[in-house]
């Protein structure tokens, strides 16, 4: 049914394959020392909720959140993941239904928190292993309104996945769904990133 947008995110996010590997050398690339350009994987892809939906949101199907290569001059991802000076990474995504309905994001920010010895006008010198510690990424982003419905996310990625219900949970936010312009309804949920190949199978048996 949609299997060909479903595609060209598929070609967007397997190009990270190289990244996520390290067949990239860290001293070419300005992504360098950046969560999300190190590892690609742990943020992008589709999520689904983890255990069971709550109520109201049995219509949420999966989002995909992406990133793009159009500024990425050299090709390997690493220029598009790099966060701005603001920690903001340049992204993109849609929020798919279980009737089918995608509903592209209209705004959307993925945000790496940059490490205090990174900051402009900061000449203090990293400090050891805290430095390199996992630095809380955080996912924000409101759909398009279709049918008078858009729905919005706020969380955080975790540190250390956590299996519950049979999968391993990798964010945690809450989920709200506006009709009308009006909020009707929100919940904290748990999220867990799923394989392409599994969507596509879904779609290929529709």
């Amino acid at each position: 049914m949609y299997l060909g947008r479903l595609l060209v995110w598929l070609v967007l996010l397997s190009s990270g394959a190289l990244v996520a590997a390290g067949q990239v050398p860290k001293e070419n690339n300005p992504g360098a020392g950046s969560q999300v350009a190190e590892a690609p994987a742990v943020y992008f892809g589709p999520f689904k909720i983890n255990c069971d939906r709550p109520k109201d949101f049995e219509k949420f199907d999966y989002f995909i959140l992406g990133y793009n290569e159009d500024d990425d001059a050299r090709r390997d991802n690493r220029d598009a993941l790099a966060p701005d000076v603001q920690g903001s990474v340049l992204v993109r995504g849609l929020l798919a239904t279980t009737r089918g309905a995608q509903l592209d994001f209209e705004t959307v920010k993925l945000v790496e928190p940059i490490p205090e010895a990174e900051v402009p006008g900061d000449t203090a010198p990293a400090k050891g292993a805290a430095a390199a510690a996992f630095r809380p990424v955080t996912l924000s982003f409101s759909t398009v309104e279709t049918e008078g419905v858009r729905y919005a996310f706020r969380g955080q990625y975790m540190a250390d996945p956590v299996e519950e219900c049979g999968a391993y949970t990798h964010l945690r936010g809450v989920l709200s769904i506006y009709s009308g312009g009006k909020l009707v309804a929100e919940e904290k949920v748990s999220l867990y990133r799923f394989a392409f190949e599994e969507l596509k199978a879904e779609d290929g048996a529709q």
